[in-house]
Parts: structure tokens; C-alpha cells; sequence
């Protein structure tokens, strides 16, 4: 089955509970409101999510949803994209543009982890729930923090438990994690410094002690040596 295939079968899943569930919650209220959609997510990442492949796909669904004229009983469904850019200050800006326009009973995205980290906080003084298949950071879980964030995908904190069990099965006890991450003082931390994170916890936890852990640019082609890093590597992660 092909990424599109998968996104389109699973937005179709997704739109239908969606829509179910905001119809029941309005059940009680006399009104015909269309459901309104507010999908904010990049124009081009690398990422899976960018509109251009993700658009597609949620059109289809809402097509196939909105034929189940028992389920929507006369109403529409109503689609606003907007570019997130991926963008801490461009993806909350077009969430706080829906929001004053009254333009979304629920928010497809942000999906970058700096872009829908603010857009999940309000989101519950504005009483609209955030749907993400990003947001895979562990910070993501609290529940406390981020009430109305709901994740589709598995989280990086997944892949930390997936580690653990499989040090357990080879009974492996020691660890070094590599990762790429920028230098410069205004960039954020990157998504392979997040993918680690729960590693480097889940390690720690496992054997009481920090694993050794090394950072590197891999867009400086000046100061980048594989080689040294590998070597370093190996005369920490060597089991005794």
C-alpha cells in the first residue's frame, strides 16, 4: 500500500470519528453549523505531513464522509489550509486567524514540534481540540499541559521503550548515542536530538548511569569527521 494510499485510508477513519464526535457533542444545541476543519500544516518539509501530499488525501475523506448523509444529517464540511511553515510564530499565527474567525471546530495539525507546542496550550482556553501526527516529543505527553492534544502517531517515547526491551533480550549494558543537532545559538533543538532524548532517559534509567553521548552538525562539511566521531564512539561504548 502506498503513502497515499495509507494517508487517505487513515484521514477517512480519522474524518469520520472526527465528525461523529462533534455532531454528539452538539447534539443538544439547536443548530445546522457546518463542521469546520482547520488543517495547519507545512507547505515543504521533509517530513511526511506537507500539504501537498496530506491535502489530497483529506479531501477524499471528506468526500467519502460527507456521502453518509445519516451521519452529517444536512451539514457540510468545511476545509481551511493554511501554511504552518513549520514555524513557531507562523504556525500559532494561523491558528489564532482561525480562531477569531471562527473558522474551526478542530485543528489538523501543527505537526512540528516548535509550531504546535503553543497551538496545543491554547487550544483548550479556545475549546478546540488539536489532532497532530507530529508532536512526537515525550514533553507532549503531559496531559496537564496539553489537555486537548491528541497524537495519532507513536512518539519517539516508543522507540525509547523498544530500545529497552531489546537491551534486555541481548542483555546489553552498554550504550553511545550519536545524534545530529545545529550549533548556532538561535537554532532549536532538532527532531534527532528529540528522537534520543527518550533513549538517552531509557538508558539511564536501565543502568543508573548517563550513556555517552556525542552531538555534531551535520550541515558544517568543514568541522564534520565521521571518522573521529566513530572512533570516539568506540572507545566509549566498548563493553568491559
Amino acid at each position: 500500500m502506498s503513502t497515499f494510499e495509507r494517508l487517505k485510508m487513515n484521514w477517512k477513519r480519522s474524518l469520520t470519528l472526527l465528525c461523529f464526535t462533534i455532531l454528539i457533542s452538539s447534539s443538544t444545541v439547536e443548530t445546522r453549523e457546518d463542521i469546520k476543519i482547520g488543517v495547519i500544516l507545512p507547505m515543504s518539509t521533509e517530513d511526511l505531513w506537507i500539504l501537498p501530499k496530506t491535502s489530497p488525501a483529506i479531501d477524499i475523506a471528506v468526500k467519502k464522509v460527507m456521502k453518509r448523509e445519516n451521519l452529517l444529517r444536512g451539514r457540510k464540511i468545511l476545509v481551511t489550509y493554511e501554511d504552518s511553515k513549520c514555524d513557531e510564530t507562523e504556525g500559532p499565527l494561523r491558528a489564532i486567524d482561525m480562531y477569531v474567525k471562527k473558522s474551526a471546530h478542530v485543528f489538523l495539525g501543527p505537526a512540528c514540534n516548535y509550531a504546535v507546542a503553543p497551538v496545543a496550550r491554547f487550544s483548550y482556553s479556545w475549546n478546540i481540540p488539536v489532532i497532530s501526527a507530529g508532536a512526537l516529543v515525550s514533553a507532549f505527553e503531559d496531559k496537564s499541559e496539553y489537555k486537548l492534544l491528541t497524537r495519532i502517531m507513536g512518539s519517539y517515547a516508543k522507540l525509547g521503550h523498544f530500545v529497552e526491551e531489546a537491551f534486555d533480550m541481548f542483555d546489553w549494558s552498554v550504550v553511545g548515542l550519536l545524534y545530529s543537532s545545529k550549533k548556532g545559538p538561535n537554532d532549536g533543538r532538532s527532531s534527532c536530538y528529540f528522537a534520543v532524548e527518550p533513549l538517552f532517559h531509557a538508558m539511564t534509567r536501565k543502568t543508573n548511569q548517563k550513556p555517552w553521548h556525542e552531538s555534531f552538525d551535520e550541515e558544517d562539511k568543514v568541522l564534520l569527521d565521521y571518522g573521529k566521531l566513530l572512533t570516539k564512539a568506540s572507545k566509549h561504548t566498548r563493553s568491559k
